[in-house]
């Protein structure tokens, strides 16, 4: 209820959380406020006036895996606080014990925080393999790449096909070793002799080029 809503905007400004509160208490209202403004968090109530605490989170889901949630209720025992944290909610507090919001809040917020960079740097890293791919099909020259440890094929361009005629599978994700077969005799031994240019456990990509 609101009285409830101001004790949970008193804890916070108290302990110097600053935000912008929005308080709603039915289904429409919440779909509408989550539609409209771009929340950092939802606290909500287990039991609510108009629908549950369950329904809020399972919307917030759908819309967003990231973002916090906490359940702020005196209605939580330990088998309920499970199932909440096991359907997604971020964290739970009770309300007789409304001191440990503050920090529930800095924790939620810190973690949802690490999630988008581990979530936006891995997203960058399929642009840029994908961007790898578009430049490596058009390349008329056959390259590699392999672990830091010059161990394992990790990548290898299309061009491989065209050159030797045999597929990609041949070679990636296999030793080095794989790659010489595929080198004419003649040329063996200069890069068998580069590839272990690479020190044991070196912590430098390699990438080999043939044209």
């Amino acid at each position: 209820d609101l009285t409830d809503a101001s004790l949970v905007q008193e804890t916070l400004s108290a302990d110097d959380i600053d935000a912008a509160f929005a308080c709603v208490q039915s289904r429409e209202e919440f779909v509408r406020w989550l539609e409209t403004w771009t929340p950092d968090l939802v606290l909500a109530d287990y039991n609510l006036p108009a629908f549950d605490g369950l329904t809020a989170l399972e919307i917030v889901r759908a819309r967003d895996p990231l973002l916090p949630f906490i359940f702020v209720s005196g209605t939580i025992g330990e088998d309920l606080a499970a199932e909440v944290l096991k359907r997604g909610a971020t964290d739970y507090v009770l309300k007789d014990r409304i001191s440990k919001l503050p920090n529930a809040v800095r924790r939620a917020l810190a973690e949802a925080g690490e999630r988008r960079k581990l979530r936006n740097s891995e997203a960058a890293l399929r642009e840029s393999e994908a961007r790898l791919r578009e430049i490596a099909a058009t390349i008329q020259e056959a390259f590699w790449v392999l672990t830091p440890e010059a161990d394992r094929v990790l990548y290898v361009s299309p061009a491989f096909e065209r050159i030797w005629g045999r597929p990609l599978d041949s070679i990636l994700d296999k030793s080095p070793a794989a790659i010489l077969e595929a080198i004419h005799p003649e040329d063996r031994a200069r890069v068998e002799r580069d590839l272990g240019l690479l020190p044991q456990g070196e912590h430098e990509m390699g990438i080999g080029l043939l044209h």
